[in-house]
């Protein structure tokens, strides 16, 4: 174990994101206990979108406690919190951009935490926030979204492991089955696909 003398930390384990509740059923009934539904918001969501990403959350929340599995409901934390999924995963300009008196509002939700982190000052800023696990990354260079951030690479995974106190969800570029075990060796809680 990486994690030298640290307290036993959760394991994540092999941890999804999609981005439809078809999906979300398909990586459950694979056997993935931790799965992600990440809807992002258009420019302009209209009525309907927002009647969709409701039913989206809803089945996929019935898919994951149907397997025994945790839903993470990225970015729509109030939806998550009034449709009862357990956990919510923000990106630091999300938590930015909810001010103080919005991140006291999530915290006091219970809401498990996913925050993602690129750099030791995005890694100070998510422990202040007690979460119930940390992604570093990109871990390898990932073509999913823009990323203005350097791959952290395994030696900084492993020391985020170290130094990050919670789980860490290893994630970005993540292809492989050996860079999948990489990265559980490098001592992560978690490693990500999308």
């Amino acid at each position: 174990d990486k994690r030298q003398g640290a307290k036993k930390l959760e394991d994540i384990g092999l941890y999804a994101i999609v981005d439809s509740a078809a999906r979300v059923a398909q990586v459950v009934a694979a056997g993935v206990r931790t799965v992600q539904l990440r809807v992002k918001t258009p420019d302009a969501p209209d009525a309907a979108w927002h009647v969709a990403l409701r039913q989206s959350v809803t089945e996929a929340l019935a898919a994951c406690q149907a397997a025994g599995a945790i839903l993470v409901v990225n970015d729509h934390w109030r939806l998550a919190v009034e449709l009862g999924a357990p956990a919510v995963h923000l990106g630091q300009e999300d938590l930015l951009a909810l001010g103080e008196a919005g991140r006291a509002e999530l915290a006091a939700t219970g809401l498990r935490l996913g925050i993602s982190s690129h750099s030791l000052w995005e890694l100070c800023r998510a422990r202040s926030l007690a979460p119930w696990y940390v992604a570093c990354g990109p871990v390898w260079p990932t073509l999913t979204k823009a990323m203005p951030w350097v791959p952290q690479g395994l030696d900084n995974l492993a020391w985020w492991v170290h130094m990050a106190g919670v789980p860490v969800v290893a994630i970005g570029g993540i292809l492989d089955h050996a860079q999948a075990a990489q990265a559980a060796q490098s001592g992560a809680s978690g490693v990500c696909v999308v």
